[in-house]
């Protein structure tokens, strides 16, 4: 899904820092405009506004807060925007953690699939 996302923004003309630990997601990416960088904290030194969307909890701890993560080299001001569905706890230690970077961690998820919900007009 971020892949897609990424090629849209692309296509729009905004230029993308991108990253992931599979090359085949980047080669893509690299081919439609974006630089790529080799981890998380290049792109954190590298940008101000960084949009995360990851599968699982454990990937978010790791993109974040691990050695090469986004907080290692995260910029003052920064918005870091997770599109990823994750339990509420760790959004809410992302977001205590960014504010210690004096930057600002957005939960903001996303389901799959073309058509999530049906509603029902008046």
């Amino acid at each position: 899904m971020g892949n897609h996302m990424a090629k849209n923004l692309i296509s729009k003309g905004h230029k993308l820092l991108v990253c992931d630990v599979f090359q085949t997601a980047t080669d893509g990416l690299r081919a439609a405009g974006a630089d790529v960088a080799s981890c998380p904290a290049e792109v954190a030194a590298g940008s101000k506004k960084i949009v995360t969307m990851l599968p699982e909890t454990h990937h978010v701890d790791t993109v974040y807060s691990g050695a090469k993560g986004i907080f290692s080299q995260v910029q003052d001001g920064s918005l870091l925007i997770d599109s990823s569905t994750i339990d509420p706890a760790t959004s809410q230690a992302m977001a205590l953690t960014a504010k210690g970077h004096n930057s600002v961690y957005v939960d903001a998820p996303v389901s799959g699939g073309m058509l999530s919900t049906l509603v029902k007009p008046d």
